[in-house]
C-alpha cells in the first residue's frame, strides 16, 4: 500500500534527521513581522517528490495538532495507480473473493488476476462474486489467463452518511418484509430480503473502503460527513451493526418457513420481531441525530424487548417445535443485541464530541 509516493512498509523511525518517536523537532522562527515558519523533514519531500512551490494542506485538528498532506493530483498523473496482483495457482473457494475483496477495501485502483487458462471459468465466477458485494468494481481489461478490474466509481461520490442512512433504512425493510410474509404469506417477500442484503453489503463495504481512504491520506476528511479521525470506530461499529442485522434478517427469511403457521406461537413470533424492528427503528434514529434521549428510549424498548422474548422462550415445550423455532429467535435476539450496540456507539460518538467542544443541533423528538 502507498500513501502519496510513500512505502507504507517503510517505517517512518528509518527516515534520517533529528526524531522523536518518530516525530520531527522543529523551531518555529518568524519571517517578516508577522509569519511564522516551520522547516519540512527532507526525507519526507524528497519522498513524496515535493518540489518548490508544490502546494500541500494543513488541516487544524480537534487537538490543535497540525495535518500536512501534499495536494499531488492524480489528473496530471503524479500519482499512479494503486495495483494489486493476484497470482492464482489454483482456486480454493471463498479465499480468492477474500483476497479480491481485502484489495477493494485497502483502496487499490485496480485489480489484476493472472491464472492458467484451464481454470478461467472458475475465476469468472469468483469474480462475479465480488462485483456482487462492491461498487463500482468492473472488469475492463481481459484476455487468456489474465483479467484487470478497475474501480470506475469516485470514492466520494457518495459520503459515509449518505451510504449509512441507506443501509439503516434498507435494513428496516428487510425487516418488514418478513413481518409482512408471517401475515400474508407471499414468499415473494423474502425473496427481496435476499436481493436488499446484497445491497447493504455494498455500502457496508463502501463506507470501510473509504474509511481506509481517509485514514492513509487519500481522502480529506471534509469529504466523508465526518467531522474527527476518533469519530471514525464509533461508525464503523454501526455501520458493521446495520450489516448484521441485515444478516440475520436473511436467516429470517429462511427459517421462518420452516414454522408451522397453524401453532399457536406464529403470532408471538410475529410480535417478538416487531418488538425487535421498533427498537432497531429508534436506536438509528437515535445515532442519525446524535440525540442521546432518544438512544435511552431505544435503550428501554431493547431491555423490553429482551424481556419478552426470554419470557417467550421459558413458555416453549418440547412439543412446540423448539428445533424450527430456535434459529428464528436466535436471530431476533441478534437484532436486538447489534441495536444495543448502536445506542452505545450513540452515547460514545455524543460524548466524545461534547468533549472536543462541538454543539451538536439536535432535531427534537
Amino acid at each position: 500500500m502507498y500513501i502519496g509516493r510513500i512505502k507504507v512498509r517503510e517505517p517512518i523511525a528509518a527516515m534520517k534527521g533529528p526524531v522523536l518517536d518518530n516525530k520531527y523537532k522543529r523551531k518555529v522562527q518568524l519571517t517578516g513581522s508577522s509569519t511564522y515558519i516551520v522547516s519540512l523533514p527532507k526525507d519526507w519531500i524528497r519522498r513524496l517528490g515535493i518540489k518548490q512551490g508544490c502546494e500541500v494542506l494543513i488541516n487544524i485538528m480537534p487537538d490543535n495538532s497540525l495535518k500536512i498532506t501534499p495536494l499531488i493530483s492524480r489528473e496530471k498523473g503524479e500519482e499512479p495507480p494503486r495495483i494489486k496482483v493476484i497470482r492464482v495457482k489454483d482456486v480454493y473457494g471463498d479465499a480468492l473473493v477474500i483476497e479480491m475483496i481485502s484489495a477493494y477495501l485497502a483502496g487499490y485502483d485496480q485489480i489484476i488476476l493472472e491464472y492458467p487458462v484451464e481454470l478461467e471459468h472458475k475465476i469468472l465466477e469468483q469474480v462475479e462474486k465480488v462485483q456482487a458485494k462492491t461498487v463500482g468494481l468492473e472488469v475492463l481489461e481481459e484476455e487468456p489467463g489474465r483479467l484487470k478490474l478497475y474501480m470506475i466509481v469516485d470514492n466520494t461520490s457518495l459520503s459515509i452518511h449518505e451510504s449509512l442512512e441507506k443501509m439503516m433504512s434498507i435494513a428496516v425493510l428487510m425487516i418488514d418484509n418478513a413481518l409482512k410474509f408471517l401475515k400474508e404469506g407471499k414468499e415473494v417477500l423474502l425473496q427481496s430480503i435476499v436481493r436488499k442484503d446484497d445491497t447493504v453489503d455494498k455500502l457496508f463495504l463502501l463506507i470501510m473502503r473509504q474509511l481506509n481512504q481517509v485514514l492513509s491520506g487519500r481522502i480529506g476528511l471534509d469529504k466523508t460527513g465526518l467531522k474527527t479521525y476518533p469519530e471514525i470506530p464509533y461508525f464503523v461499529i454501526v455501520a458493521k451493526s446495520i450489516e448484521r442485522i441485515a444478516d440475520h434478517a436473511v436467516l429470517l427469511s429462511k427459517y421462518i418457513t420452516r414454522i408451522d403457521k397453524d401453532m399457536d406461537i406464529y403470532e408471538d413470533i410475529y410480535e417478538l420481531l416487531d418488538a425487535a424492528k421498533q427498537a432497531y427503528m429508534i436506536s438509528i434514529r437515535g445515532f442519525r441525530l446524535h440525540d442521546t434521549r432518544l438512544a435511552l428510549k431505544a435503550l428501554n424498548k431493547i431491555v423490553e424487548a429482551e424481556e419478552r422474548l426470554e419470557n417467550f422462550r421459558q413458555t416453549l415445550l418440547p412439543s412446540d417445535g423448539v428445533t424450527s423455532i430456535y434459529p428464528v429467535l436466535e436471530s431476533i435476539n441478534r437484532i436486538i443485541a447489534y441495536s444495543r450496540d448502536i445506542v452505545e456507539a450513540t452515547y460514545n460518538l455524543v460524548t466524545y464530541r461534547e468533549l472536543i467542544g462541538y454543539a451538536e443541533q439536535k432535531e427534537r423528538t
